[in-house]
């Protein structure tokens, strides 16, 4: 087990104030963290070596949300169709 860290010995690596960040992959082949912040919403890469990068984001409109439950036996189920158009803006896909 190792010992605790002191906050002192703490540091910020990247200020990015993301609201919800999820799914942080590191991709070795590029020494480089990749993550979700699912409120923006965008897509981001930390280069620990040059900083980081907003990818992709915020989207230009409102994510469209699908209404889910889970059912009697566990299973995930759709309540009904998404709430608006699905796809990324930058593609054309308006409401």
């Amino acid at each position: 087990m190792s010992p605790p860290v002191s906050a002192g010995a703490l540091r910020c690596a990247l200020d990015v104030r993301a609201s919800l960040g999820e799914c942080p992959v590191w991709s070795t082949a590029e020494q480089a963290l990749y993550w979700a912040d699912i409120n923006a919403p965008s897509l981001n890469r930390f280069d620990p070596a040059t900083g980081g990068t907003v990818l992709f984001g915020p989207a230009g409109r409102p994510l469209p949300q699908l209404p889910l439950a889970v059912g009697p036996k566990g299973e995930l189920m759709a309540l009904g169709g998404f709430s608006g158009a699905v796809g990324p803006s930058w593609s054309g896909v308006r409401e």
